[in-house]
């Protein structure tokens, strides 16, 4: 059973299989669709680390929000009303997917983090935030060796962070 739902998957999963939406009731048993269709049995792959594969906002406004972000960053976003969550799809080789939405429960919201987004240009990119309504908190702050970063928050006073690769 997923989250509730009869098993629509065989134990012997194949490499990637498609996410069935209609099995998923919270963000919690989204992550566990997620682990369990993204399983690769027949991977020669070495799994290095603890990747962040997935990753969630909570905001009072998720329409509002998505839009910043779709506006700035061209995600996908998906809504699901029936669940209280928009799949965002963040698009690029290597790029995390997460979800936005409102929590049932009244704030303050436990959890806050800062994501970092990589662009290919920090300027442009300020501009695109301020512009749809954010704020620069730190224009550019080098990272020895790395790279360079800008952080801003979003309408709702969340602090993101923008990423440009040293080589990029």
């Amino acid at each position: 059973m997923i989250c509730g739902a009869p098993r629509t998957h065989p134990v012997q999963r194949t490499p990637i299989e498609p996410v069935d939406f209609t099995v998923i009731k919270t963000s919690a048993c989204l992550d566990r669709h997620l682990r369990h269709v993204l399983y690769k049995p027949d991977s020669k792959e070495i799994a290095m680390g603890s990747p962040v594969v997935h990753w969630e906002l909570m905001s009072k406004d998720p329409a509002k929000v998505s839009d910043f972000y779709a506006k700035i960053f061209g995600w996908k976003i998906q809504d699901m009303p029936e669940m209280n969550y928009r799949f965002v799809e963040t698009g690029g080789d290597g790029g995390i997917n997460g979800g936005i939405f409102k929590p049932e429960q009244k704030g303050p919201w436990p959890g806050n983090m800062v994501l970092y987004i990589d662009v290919d240009d920090l300027d442009a990119y300020r501009k695109k935030v301020v512009a749809a309504g954010g704020k620069i908190h730190i224009e550019e702050q080098e990272v020895p060796g790395m790279g360079t970063l800008s952080l801003f928050t979003d309408p709702e006073g969340r602090m993101m962070g923008l990423w440009k690769a040293k080589n990029k």
